[in-house]
């Protein structure tokens, strides 16, 4: 089974991306008004989010997200079989970025880089490994579903990006602390309450995954926040920005950092509310009384 999905995608992925835009276009029309895809979900998120728009702003974000969400899609699968100059064409990183990352190269030191699921995340993942020294190995929770898992694997790792489960980060990073790695995680997922605190993000009550703090304070890495932005003028090209995180000398149960990177993240998604994820249950958690 595995083989023939991989197969249907690989075919899939050879069409050039303006065919799969219009394919993704297409897919984002049926997705909104035909099986209306969580449009529930999407709604309640935006209006919680954004109390302060009128319901034609809401809905303009709404429609621009289903565009942007099948166009996420279509870029992944591109993944398979996009050359690595196109790919690094598609993905521009800020002098920002390569300064922070060379500069702590050079120090011998390893980073955790914070991102969200804004722009395209897997694209950021997978062009890294094509402008920078440093080994990338993105943590993550293995998928329930094995063909997926095994799919999402082979397609994160084709340049060069390693994948390391979420529950064995700690070991594996102590054991390597001497080599200069960068460990990327998608920090704004939605945790389950005992790997929880709770701050305000977007206008909401929001249950905050502090794991990827935790391993930084036991193993030294440098937090460093990574955000995608969508390019102003062309479709399917990124800038990728980095920014330090400074200051985290307090006490650990505040969680400085993570909190850090939900303020910076909280800034983009209000700049660029169509390219961040809304049809995630990401507030399906409430503070317990």
């Amino acid at each position: 089974m595995y083989y023939l999905v991989y197969s249907i995608i690989f075919v899939l992925s050879l069409l050039p991306l303006r065919v799969l835009y219009l394919i993704s276009d297409a897919l984002a029309l049926i997705l909104y008004y035909i099986l209306r895809y969580r449009r529930s979900v999407v709604r309640n998120n935006l209006i919680n989010a954004f109390p302060e728009k009128s319901i034609d702003e809401i809905t303009r974000i709404e429609k621009n997200f289903y565009r942007f969400f099948t166009q996420w899609i279509v870029e992944t699968l591109k993944l398979v079989s996009i050359s690595p100059s196109e790919l690094k064409k598609r993905c521009i990183y800020t002098d920002q970025f390569k300064s922070i990352f060379a500069k702590y190269y050079q120090e011998n030191k390893s980073i955790m880089a914070l991102m969200g699921h804004i722009g395209n995340w897997e694209w950021a993942g997978s062009s890294f490994p094509l402008y920078f020294n440093q080994k990338l190995i993105v943590l993550y929770h293995p998928l329930s579903n094995k063909i997926f898992d095994r799919l999402m694997i082979r397609i994160r790792s084709r340049f060069g990006t390693e994948l390391l489960p979420m529950q064995r980060a700690t070991r594996y990073i102590l054991s390597h602390i001497k080599e200069k790695q960068v460990y990327a995680f998608i920090a704004d997922q939605c945790p389950s309450l005992h790997n929880a605190f709770w701050m305000e993000f977007l206008n909401q009550d929001t249950a905050v995954y502090f794991g990827p703090e935790k391993i930084m304070h036991k193993t030294h890495l440098v937090p460093v926040i990574v955000i995608v932005y969508p390019h102003p003028n062309q479709r399917g090209h990124y800038i990728i920005d980095a920014e330090e995180i400074k200051n985290t000398e307090t006490e650990l149960d505040t969680y400085p950092i993570m909190h850090q990177f939900m303020k910076k993240l909280e800034s983009a998604i209000q700049k660029y509310p169509e390219y961040w994820l809304w049809s995630h249950k990401r507030w399906k958690l409430k503070r317990p009384s």
